[in-house]
């Protein structure tokens, strides 16, 4: 298990717990808690509950339980602190911080230009931007006509790497034109791009709550109690919405006004089964 992959260092804490387990049947948190000379031998147990932060010294001492390496325990301390982080730009202060700690991946070329569109948002903006009726193809336009704004540079890159992924080809007048109108993920996406791309755009739409005309934009939420058992069929059934609103729009008229932004999200809002085993 590679802990670059991780955006969250409790799922990787587990994950390698689990795997210990898997290996060896008597091993136990405890042990590990006592290896590492904690006060409390339920410290552990707490930590991947929830229901402790860990510190900076016991950041170090799970480092060398861990046996990770100088450069994945300089990764590990920032993303622990990056998912402990209470303010926005601590938070932005540590992110910033994984990104550059985290080793470059071997990739084809099309993985890395899979990669690359969606580790910059105003590419994913920009290719949906090309159905809009007054769309012009030059970089000056488009780089001026994006909300928020990007520089020229900015938008020659995008459809560099558009053309890379054969997603856009010319037509017979020499203009820039889809090969597929629509484009999503699947499961060996980098998981670490496409966190960023969430990110930014949830930024974007918390600017918009604030600043956007309130007719343009459509920003409501369900705060709702969800069995457990059906929470593998609810996240299905807001794939269907998904696939039904792109579908929608494939097959509806062509006069587009803007290209819009939509974000669906559903994560708990309360943790009333704390002594309950999840995965």
């Amino acid at each position: 298990m590679n802990i670059f992959d991780y955006t969250d260092y409790r799922a990787y804490l587990r994950k390698h717990f689990n795997k210990k387990k898997e290996e060896d049947s008597k091993f136990s948190l405890r042990y590990y808690a006592k290896k590492a000379d904690f006060s409390s031998t339920g410290y552990m147990t707490m930590i991947l509950k929830g229901k402790r932060n860990i510190t900076a010294t016991s950041i170090h001492k799970l480092t060398k339980i861990l046996k990770l390496n100088k450069k994945e325990a300089q990764y590990f301390e920032n993303l622990v602190m990056f998912n402990q982080a209470k303010k926005d730009k601590d938070r932005d202060y540590y992110f910033n911080l994984l990104q550059e700690t985290r080793p470059s991946q071997k990739l084809t070329l099309l993985q890395k230009n899979q990669l690359e569109f969606f580790s910059k948002k105003y590419i994913v903006v920009i290719h949906q931007m090309m159905l809009l009726p007054n769309f012009k193809g030059n970089s000056k336009w488009i780089a001026e006509n994006l909300n928020p704004p990007v520089t020229q540079q900015e938008a020659l890159y995008a459809f560099k790497v558009m053309k890379n992924l054969k997603l856009i080809e010319k037509d017979k007048d020499g203009n820039f034109q889809h090969t597929s109108n629509s484009i999503t993920t699947d499961a060996e996406t980098d998981s670490f791009h496409l966190y960023k791309f969430h990110r930014e755009m949830l930024n974007d739409a918390k600017v918009a709550l604030i600043e956007e005309n309130p007719a343009l934009c459509d920003i409501t939420s369900l705060t709702i109690p969800v069995p457990k058992k059906s929470i593998p069929a609810f996240k299905k059934k807001i794939q269907g919405f998904r696939e039904t609103i792109i579908d929608w729009i494939n097959k509806g008229s062509e006069d587009f006004y803007e290209v819009f932004q939509l974000n669906i999200q559903l994560f708990p809002t309360t943790k009333t089964k704390k002594n309950v085993k999840t995965e």
